[in-house]
Formats: structure tokens, C-alpha cells, sequence
């Protein structure tokens, strides 16, 4: 109603598959949007999502002339501590690629993490139950938030983000 051509990605097998492949998905969309517009897009995630955003970013440099602003909402950037709890010797595909020690996430993380001219916003809590620590959210030569620094005592959880108004 507002003008604005928007689009949600469905994330492999309900985002337990394969990152990458969920990434190619990303790649499709943020094409066929940034095509429909005629201009760069913003891209919004939470949680996992994020994640396949930014492997689209930096493994399709088209990609990075696509987007202007990536906005993760409580996304683990440098993995998820809890994943080696959860799977034990084995695991779905997008928990396992969650693992801080993932080669996914070694290869996510490898030189710049903000690559491109896109301007990256990392908004997480410092009560996350789930990205844990906290601080696996930091993006470096990103903007970093938390509903903390603009309420301070707020408490809010992960899937909270979603609809909290303070983020």
C-alpha cells in the first residue's frame, strides 16, 4: 500500500537446510527486487536469516551493488554456542552451519565481515536466551545496538525482537 515491492525468502527445509542453498534463494530475491525497483534494497532478518545475507553479500559480488542496508535482528554472526548442545554427533544442516568451529561460519567470518559499500546494522539484547554470547551479534565495521543502549533495563529475548518497539 505504502509503494514498496517487498519479498520473504523461505529458508531450506523451514531453515534447517543447507545455509548456502538458502543463500541462493536470497540471491533471487534481492536480484528480483532490486530489478522491480530499479534501485538498491533493504534487507531486514532475524536470527538465522541474516546469516545467508550476508554469504550472499560476499560469495556474489553483484550482490553488494544490490543492497543498500542489511538490518539483523538478534543474528548469531559468529555462531551459536548452544548448536553443540542441541546436536551432539550429528545435527540438521543449518544448526550444524550454526557452530561457532563450522566451517561456514570460518568461511562467513573470513576477512571482512561488512564487505561492500552496504550498510550494515547488527540490533540484538543482551538477554538473548539463544545467541549466546551476545556478543557473537558485534559485526566488525558494522553498527552494533542494543535495545539496551536505547533502553536501558529493557528486558527482551530473542523471538521478542520480532515485535518489540524498542527494537
Amino acid at each position: 500500500k505504502l509503494g514498496y515491492d517487498v519479498c520473504t525468502v523461505e529458508l531450506v527445509d523451514e531453515a534447517t537446510g543447507d545455509m548456502q542453498l538458502s543463500a541462493e534463494r536470497t540471491v533471487y530475491a534481492i536480484r528480483t527486487i532490486a530489478s522491480r525497483a530499479n534501485q538498491k534494497v533493504q534487507v531486514v532478518g532475524h536470527s538465522q536469516g541474516p546469516l545467508e545475507v550476508r554469504w550472499a553479500i560476499k560469495y556474489w559480488p553483484d550482490i553488494r551493488n544490490l543492497v543498500d542496508d542489511l538490518i539483523g535482528i538478534a543474528a548469531p554472526y559468529h555462531g551459536w554456542r548452544q548448536t553443540d548442545f542441541y546436536c551432539g554427533q550429528s545435527c540438521v544442516a543449518g544448526l550444524w552451519q550454526m557452530r561457532m568451529e563450522s566451517k561456514f561460519m570460518g568461511a562467513l567470518n573470513a576477512g571482512a565481515e561488512t564487505p561492500g559499500d552496504v550498510s550494515y546494522t547488527s540490533v540484538y539484547t543482551l538477554n538473548d536466551e539463544l545467541v549466546q554470547p551476545y556478543s557473537t551479534a558485534d559485526l566488525e565495521g558494522g553498527t552494533n545496538i542494543t535495545v539496551q543502549d536505547v533502553c536501558p533495563g529493557r528486558v527482551v529475548e530473542h523471538i521478542e525482537m520480532v515485535f518489540d518497539a524498542a527494537t
